[in-house]
């Protein structure tokens, strides 16, 4: 992950500056350069060295004319970064981090409890070139909710006496202006049990990247009900909770539909996850089980150095014996033709 002060062009050995906001430029670690190679996408946070996470809003610059864009701004304290393209073409599309709305005590941006968000940029990049971005200050650079968005944390009414009721441990939370960024949820989200909804899955991803004809998108991705039945310690023996890796399949066919009844933190995706990979608690160690590979390729491979030695030695034989004169006829000489001749003569 990169952080400049200012982004940066390298051409035949100079640099030329693209940006000059005042607030961080931060690049993902791949899939920055639109497939056309004009945009150039990052994300507004403050420092990306530490692991802060406190990007505000995700923008992109025109390499050549310098023209700023704002394709997503957080609202209610959330915070989003590392934002990749889709390789495609005819689709100007950004997949970023997206961490959650009106953060509290128990539910703050973490590993397990962010999403992935997609934002189409087509309409920020089709604007005209006359066209300037608000200026952005490091500020307003940043998550925070002083946005000017009014955001209701409310509790469901329940009889006359306006009292208050917890969903799924959390308030629920709603906002009375509707998103001026447009954006999808990439994966779908189920933290409630015992029966999970298919597809989608049970914590954050982060770090998203597309496929190369924009298919799938492949994320990292650590599980939130591992995490909470660990820390409850009323399960008795947990699997433990890992980095693991998710796959997201785009179909276009309405994605994956959850109860956010259950609780307030869940979410519909776009897409149909599953966690590509599989991890023991107590892997047997890697030494022990390739030792009879390795004995078997050294035993096949000291075979083969064996015979080319030995064929080595026959030539050799074969030539000093050609030197040295025919042997008579019947006479064995492969081995021992030169030494045969040499006693002849």
């Amino acid at each position: 992950m990169g952080l400049w002060s200012a982004l940066h062009k390298v051409r035949a050995g100079h640099d030329r500056v693209v940006t000059d906001g005042n607030h961080g430029h931060a690049l993902a670690d791949s899939g920055a350069w639109s497939p056309d190679s004009e945009w150039i996408v990052y994300d507004t946070r403050s420092d990306a060295t530490d692991g802060k996470f406190d990007g505000g809003a995700v923008q992109c610059v025109h390499v050549k004319s310098g023209q700023v864009r704002t394709l997503y701004r957080t609202r209610n304290g959330a915070a989003c970064g590392v934002a990749s393209w889709n390789p495609r073409r005819d689709k100007r599309e950004v997949v970023f981090v997206h961490g959650p709305e009106n953060p509290t005590a128990s539910f703050f941006y973490a590993p397990h409890q962010r999403r992935g968000v997609r934002v189409d940029a087509s309409a920020q990049l089709r604007r005209p070139k006359w066209y300037r971005e608000p200026t952005m200050d490091a500020s307003s650079a940043s998550a925070s909710t002083s946005d000017g968005a009014e955001v209701e944390k409310a509790m469901p009414r329940i009889g006359k006496n306006n009292s208050s009721q917890m969903r799924g441990g959390e308030p629920v939370v709603t906002s009375l202006v509707p998103a001026r960024w447009p954006h999808r949820n990439l994966d779908a989200r189920d933290l409630l049990g015992p029966q999970f909804t298919d597809g989608a899955l049970r914590g954050g991803t982060g770090d998203h990247q597309y496929s190369p004809d924009g298919a799938l998108v492949v994320s990292s991705y650590c599980d939130a009900v591992l995490l909470r039945n660990q820390a409850s310690g009323s399960y008795g023996a947990v699997e433990t909770s890992v980095q693991c890796t998710a796959v997201t399949a785009i179909d276009g066919r309405g994605g994956v539909e959850v109860d956010k009844e259950e609780h307030p933190r869940n979410h519909d995706g776009d897409g149909w996850t599953v966690v590509a990979t599989r991890h023991e608690d107590a892997p047997r160690p890697v030494r022990l089980f390739l030792f009879p590979y390795l004995f078997y390729f050294s035993f096949i491979w000291a075979m083969r150095l064996t015979s080319c030695f030995v064929n080595r030695a026959r030539m050799k034989y074969q030539t000093r014996n050609r030197r040295l004169g025919s042997a008579p006829a019947g006479t064995d000489t492969r081995l021992r033709g030169g030494w045969a001749a040499r006693w002849r003569s």
